[in-house]
């Protein structure tokens, strides 16, 4: 998060001059700074909650365990929604340096779920409910391969960037916020 951070606040866009130029022709509107706070959080929270999953130690309950894993995916799914959101309200504004990443998001979340469900194939098989798919039956849980690897490496991989890309938006938010109010008052 410090990473994306400091690559943004160093970068050419960070500029009075450029972001003034990025924001003319936008509307002067500039959305709450809530809901790129709120992806932050719920990114993050879905990293404690799945590093908590991934770690779990051998005397963690299993109800415990199960209670994570329905915290995690309901979060996502929040998330997911909260992405929808923000980038409806970023949209709204008019500015691409808010409008796109806000979009890749939603894409970035979606991609998550996808490999979340493949990540818990994986390592514990289908889920209950879909025990009865045919597809369910000749699946045997094997030693990790190659395959296996890159799916849960992917799906560790794609959190941190759904929240370095939470960090971005909230970030470039608050400088658009920061320059419009000086060009208001002067």
């Amino acid at each position: 998060m410090l990473c994306v951070i400091a690559a943004c606040v160093t970068g050419r866009r960070w500029l009075a001059d450029s972001v003034r130029q990025s924001a003319e022709g936008t509307s002067e509107r500039t959305p709450m700074a809530f809901w790129p706070i709120s992806l932050l959080v719920l990114a993050y929270m879905q990293l404690v909650l799945g590093a908590m999953m991934r770690h779990a130690l051998p005397g963690f309950s299993p109800v415990g365990f199960a209670h994570i894993v329905k915290t995690h995916i309901t979060i996502a799914f929040i998330l997911w929604l909260t992405t929808g959101v923000a980038y409806w309200r970023m949209r709204r504004c008019g500015d691409l340096t808010l409008s796109r990443p806000a979009g890749a998001l939603i894409c970035f979340v979606a991609i998550q779920i996808g490999l979340g469900f493949a990540t818990w194939i994986v390592n514990y098989g289908y889920p209950q409910m879909l025990a009865s798919l045919s597809v369910a039956d000749s699946y045997l849980l094997h030693s990790k391969n190659v395959l296996d690897a890159w799916i849960v490496t992917g799906h560790v991989a794609t959190g941190s960037l759904i929240l370095a890309v939470s960090s971005l938006l909230l970030v470039r938010l608050l400088r658009r916020r920061r320059v419009l109010s000086f060009s208001v008052s002067s």
